[in-house]
């Protein structure tokens, strides 16, 4: 073991103890009242993948059911026979792994590895949930892009995608790899492979939900008559399931996205003529985990419920904060960026836009009356803008990186508490 994996094992060792120290410490204040157990712990999605672990997959016509759930995560649980707390224990082992290869491959240190750690919604890798299986298996397909390591790369793609159903995030990815790297040895053969994969272990999910509930069709049946998830246009302003209890969260992971994308239009600027020539200078990963995540927000606009005739931006956060594609690109590029007015300028224009699209600080939007909706809106900006902040190189980073990690930690247990009493986090 070299030095530098032994110093992430140490961190994460204490940054474990840390998690486990705040909740006694909040639970003695009384601001934690709930302690995890292998009942509080089944809340949500995890109710619904405990119970394909012990009765296999059910499709009810006019109702919701297990049906909507790809097969890998309860099968290992099953397999692996833990209680939920189990579960949730081997998650947070399989977060700590998934990231520290990550960060071995792009040669960083602990200190990189605090911003990653402390992202509000990672309270989902220590909960009955996929979100860590497919962050190992998602770690894993970037390290081999990264790599070109081309045998660990299908392995893992197959498995993500028994995970979660991301055919609609991941063959975009690809062929954006495909059109920017065809000239520099990720060809047609790779590409058709990789689309292959993806296509065959989504459809071997399928067959399982299918021939476990005896409808074939079972699963497209319940994401779109029973979980909303059919096509349709946007509704503006966007908002999201419980009001503006989770709008900061969902809006926060929309602020993300916008600075990755006005972040890709910049580089492809930069590599237009390079492009022409189907080369890019841009590594295989970080394409891939760029676009990905991009599709994630054409997912949410196009395929989520509505609200009022508004589109939900439901889950969002979690379909960004505890996505490895998101720690990819913070780890390749955190430290590389200056604080400059120039620098700046990517940012606030991301956090413009999540204001327009979210429509604040209109009170039918957030539910509040029209003064609070503006400081609602004012603590927003200021999440937005320290997230982009510490990431940024300057001399006091450092500083930065810690007061931000103990805030976040903070948050962190207060969704993890939310959740055990049963809210809906995302």
């Amino acid at each position: 073991m070299n030095r530098e994996l032994k110093n992430i094992v140490l961190f994460f060792v204490l940054h474990f103890l840390l998690l486990i120290g705040g909740y006694f410490i909040l639970h003695l204040l009384g601001l934690a009242p709930k302690f995890p157990s292998n009942e509080n712990l089944l809340n949500w999605d995890a109710a619904w993948y405990s119970s394909i672990k012990e009765d296999g997959y059910s499709f009810t016509p006019n109702a919701q059911s297990n049906t909507g759930f790809f097969p890998l995560f309860p099968m290992l649980w099953k397999v692996l026979h833990l209680s939920a707390i189990g579960i949730s224990v081997l998650n947070a082992i399989l977060f700590a792994i998934g990231s520290s290869l990550m960060a071995i491959a792009l040669n960083k240190t602990w200190k990189e590895m605090l911003v990653i750690v402390c992202l509000p919604s990672l309270f989902f890798f220590y909960i009955p949930y996929s979100e860590a299986l497919f962050y190992l298996m998602g770690a894993m397909v970037l390290l081999g892009l990264h790599k070109n390591l081309m045998w660990l790369f299908y392995i893992a793609l197959f498995l993500s995608c028994m995970v979660r159903p991301v055919l609609f995030f991941f063959i975009p990815a690809i062929i954006v790899v495909f059109l920017l790297k065809r000239n520099s040895g990720f060809g047609w053969v790779k590409l058709l492979i990789s689309v292959s994969i993806i296509g065959a272990a989504t459809a071997l999910s399928f067959f399982i939900v299918g021939s476990s509930s005896n409808d074939f069709f079972a699963y497209t049946k319940s994401q779109i008559g029973n979980w909303d998830h059919s096509f349709s246009l946007p509704g503006f302003p966007l908002t999201t399931w419980r009001g503006y209890r989770m709008l900061w969260l969902d809006g926060l992971a929309l602020f993300i996205l916008g600075l990755i994308g006005l972040v890709i239009v910049k580089l492809l600027k930069f590599e237009a003529a390079n492009i022409k020539r189907g080369t890019s200078y841009l590594n295989p990963a970080e394409i891939f985990a760029s676009i990905g995540l991009i599709m994630s927000l054409f997912y949410v606009v196009f395929f989520h419920l509505e609200e009022d005739g508004r589109t939900s931006l439901m889950s969002l956060n979690r379909y960004v904060f505890c996505s490895p594609l998101l720690h990819f690109l913070i780890l390749s590029y955190f430290g590389k960026m200056s604080l400059s007015k120039k620098g700046m300028i990517i940012p606030i224009s991301a956090g413009i836009l999540s204001i327009v699209l979210l429509g604040f600080p209109y009170t039918h939007v957030v539910g509040l009356e029209y003064s609070k909706s503006l400081l609602f809106l004012g603590g927003c900006l200021i999440m937005w803008l320290g997230y982009y902040v510490v990431t940024l190189k300057h001399k006091n980073q450092m500083i930065y990186s810690l007061i931000f990690y103990a805030f976040n930690i903070a948050l962190q247990l207060y969704l993890f508490q939310s959740f055990l009493k049963g809210n809906w986090i995302g």
